[in-house]
């Protein structure tokens, strides 16, 4: 590795020069360096991204640099900076681990030793992340790292590698083309419309995964099946409704058996919503805080955030399977931009769907545009935005 033994004279946030004593990982999007301050000695986690030429690339860089979740269990960024015209460095804490990859794979098929309190670990570190509204895209035993880890004692995790993530709400972080995952990790209804929808279900899904793989000692199915939808149709046509053979786990733990088949389910609407209940699963007690995807029961609240009518509710009620039509009567009767018929709102399994009719300024959903006709779901504290109108949605 040409970088190796390099001196960067980094010369930011309290940082000088920034020795890049050895190699610890990367590939196509940046290699990974244990550093070591030439002045102080201090240790640090150097990420050096090269060929930074496009949009979505400096899409990635930005916003795995912004990320700031307050978590025993999330690797922090120390800083970050942008080295030359396509060149960015961040800095994380440093810690001596290895990936959760590499502990599988020296189980040798069997299970993960202390899988329970990694997955209590991970639970911890993805409903803190959640609740900053963040969505991870991309959880998988490459992502995660375990320090102190032995056959012996159990160590410490953390979730690393946020370059994929969005925020669920608000303005997007995302553009047209990002990368969203790693296919065998990925929930099938993500995988299909290529990650926009993904949602903080989309993390639940790969947890389970992940979980499973710690479990039955290896990937629960792709070693079976080259794709995805080989997977779904076995899995249904043998009458299970998630992504995961769960015999494979009932033969290594029964106890995980319902935490791994009902975050792994097939449908977003058959899958648990609440790291707290996911905890319950497995007979941990963790005071979790409930967060955005909680069911939609027909009744919510668009509250106008801007423009004429600030302040201003609109009430929503809605029976299963019943439609409403929203257009410039409801929305805003003095913006004649806002088509006549602008939006349909739906209520359906628990969801809130809503579409655009085919308006002539359009409709974004959490940063999003729809396209007329394809519908997407809200979720309570989504921002809709109809012409230069900004409404949230909340669920009541």
């Amino acid at each position: 590795m040409p970088y190796e033994g390099l001196v960067i004279d980094y010369n930011q946030d309290d940082w000088g020069q920034i020795t890049l004593d050895s190699h610890l990982g990367g590939g196509a999007y940046g290699d990974v360096f244990y550093g070591v301050e030439v002045s102080s000695g201090r240790e640090v986690t150097v990420k050096v991204i090269r060929n930074v030429e496009s949009d979505l690339e400096e899409y990635r860089v930005k916003n795995e640099a912004a990320i700031d979740v307050e978590s025993d269990y999330i690797v922090p960024v120390v800083s970050s900076k942008k080295e030359d015209a396509t060149t960015w460095i961040i800095l994380f804490k440093y810690y001596e681990a290895q990936s959760l990859d590499a502990i599988i794979e020296e189980s040798g098929g069997g299970s993960v030793p202390h899988y329970k309190h990694y997955t209590e670990q991970l639970i911890l570190a993805l409903h803190a992340a959640h609740s900053n509204n963040i969505i991870h895209r991309d959880i998988k035993p490459g992502n995660i790292l375990i320090s102190d880890h032995s056959a012996a004692t159990p160590g410490s995790l953390r979730v690393i590698d946020f370059g994929v993530s969005k925020l669920r709400a608000g303005e997007s972080m995302t553009i047209p083309g990002v990368p969203v995952g790693t296919r065998p990790y990925m929930c099938p209804t993500v995988f299909l419309d290529g990650g926009k929808d993904a949602t903080f279900s989309a993390d639940i899904f790969s947890f389970g995964i992940t979980v499973a793989e710690m479990v039955y000692g290896k990937h629960p199915w792709r070693f079976d099946f080259k794709t995805i939808a080989e997977n779904v149709k076995f899995q249904l046509e043998s009458g299970q409704n998630s992504m995961v053979n769960i015999d494979h786990i009932n033969a290594k733990d029964s106890s995980f058996t319902s935490l791994v088949e009902k975050s792994t389910a097939i449908e977003t609407s058959g899958r648990i919503r609440q790291w707290s209940e996911i905890a319950k699963l497995i007979g941990l007690e963790l005071d979790l805080e409930d967060l955005g995807d909680v069911a939609f029961n027909g009744q919510c609240h668009l509250m106008n955030l801007s423009g004429i009518n600030e302040g201003g509710v609109i009430p929503i009620k809605l029976d299963e399977g019943e439609e409403l039509v929203l257009g410039r009567d409801k929305i805003s009767i003095t913006n004649k931009r806002i088509s006549r018929k602008h939006i349909t709102l739906k209520f359906e399994d628990e969801k809130l769907l809503i579409e655009d009719m085919g308006s002539k300024n359009g409709t974004w959903l959490d940063g999003e545009k729809l396209q007329a006709g394809d519908s997407a779901e809200a979720f309570s504290g989504s921002k809709l935005r109809v012409e230069d109108m900004f409404i949230e949605i909340v669920f009541r």
